[in-house]
Formats: structure tokens, C-alpha cells, sequence
């Protein structure tokens, strides 16, 4: 059985300033309802990826870095499918550099 809390690193600086490159956090993986401007968790081409998810409706999410101009994001990829989505961040427990 797959635990409801997960652990991540936020890897590059898309999210930056909410999150820093190497910063630890806790996700909630059930039990949640996605809404709008929330941190989540998404699993793109194999990667864990930190974004702002913007919209979710039966087309995918639309996720985005809250740091444009170094985020990879649905501006590129266009909206994920729900199947990848991951988890929603509740907390930072460490920071990074």
C-alpha cells in the first residue's frame, strides 16, 4: 500500500521564489481536491516536477512555474493528463542551498 505522504526535491529554479533549488517537501498524495494556484506534484516523462497547477477540467492540468522565464512548463508541454498527477505540497521541511 502506497503511503498518503510523499517526500520531493525541487529541483532547478522554476519555482523560485516559493521554492528554492534542493528544498525538501511534503506532499499529500490522497484524500485532497486539487484547486487553483496550489504547489503540486507531477510526474512529466518520468520526473518529478514542483508547478503551480492554474486549472484542472476533464482536458488535463494546466500547470506553470512561478518563475517563467526558467520554467518547463504546460506553456511547452500543454495540459498534463490527471493520470500524472502526484501529490499537492503541505509543507517545506528543509531548505535548500
Amino acid at each position: 500500500m502506497r503511503s498518503p505522504i510523499g517526500l520531493y526535491r525541487v529541483e532547478g529554479e522554476s519555482m523560485y521564489p516559493a521554492y528554492s533549488p534542493g528544498d525538501l517537501v511534503i506532499g499529500l498524495r490522497k484524500g485532497i481536491s486539487l484547486n487553483p494556484y496550489q504547489a503540486v506534484v507531477v510526474n512529466h516523462s518520468g520526473r518529478m516536477l514542483v508547478k503551480r497547477l492554474i486549472s484542472s477540467d476533464s482536458s488535463g492540468m494546466w500547470l506553470v512555474g512561478d518563475n517563467p522565464l526558467k520554467s518547463t512548463d504546460s506553456r511547452h508541454f500543454g495540459p498534463l493528463k490527471h493520470e500524472f498527477f502526484e501529490a499537492v505540497i503541505i509543507a517545506r521541511i528543509a531548505r535548500g542551498r
